[in-house]
């Protein structure tokens, strides 16, 4: 990646590259393998829609393993990655509008998104086979299956249960 960088004197494409990968940025995710996939990804969005970035960058295993979303199950939500999601990389929190209720979200729709995104795990860390592939992977059994209801910030939007296909 850096080597991409300085060879191609730093083209718009690897500055976007760069850009996407402060904005979001890693770290603790001490693999080689899973953070050149999560730069490819970045690169390959560098010039792409956001949405469908967030889409992908949703069940990376990289983003999956630095925020925990590796460990959100249905039992035991995790909901690390769903407040990040919210107010890192998209909506940003906002100002206090109440008790857990921010301008753009509020603490029970960091619940329900918790639970939307239960089930994503992560395979290939730390191996050393080379036939192993880095990649995400949905296991039903570990996803959270009720009804999701969201707050009047997002318009009282209520989620059923779509699976794997619940984040997108």
């Amino acid at each position: 990646t850096l080597k991409l960088m300085l060879e191609e004197g730093i083209s718009l494409r690897e500055k976007m590259t760069l850009f996407w990968h402060n904005h979001f940025a890693v770290s603790n995710v001490n693999d080689p393998k899973f953070l050149y996939r999560h730069v490819e990804l970045l690169r390959n969005f560098a010039w792409g829609n956001f949405r469908e970035l967030m889409k992908e960058i949703t069940v990376d295993p990289t983003m999956l393993r630095f925020l925990n979303g590796n460990q959100n199950t249905r039992t035991a939500p995790n909901e690390n990655y769903a407040r990040e999601l919210m107010e890192l990389y998209t909506l940003g929190k906002g100002d206090l509008a109440g008790p857990g209720d921010y301008t753009t979200f509020t603490e029970d729709d960091v619940i329900q998104m918790a639970k939307v995104l239960t089930g994503w795990r992560d395979r290939g860390f730390n191996t050393v086979n080379p036939d192993v592939n880095v990649e995400s992977f949905f296991t039903l059994n570990r996803h959270d299956t009720g009804s999701k209801q969201l707050s009047h910030r997002f318009n009282n939007e209520v989620i059923t249960n779509l699976g794997d296909q619940e984040y997108a």
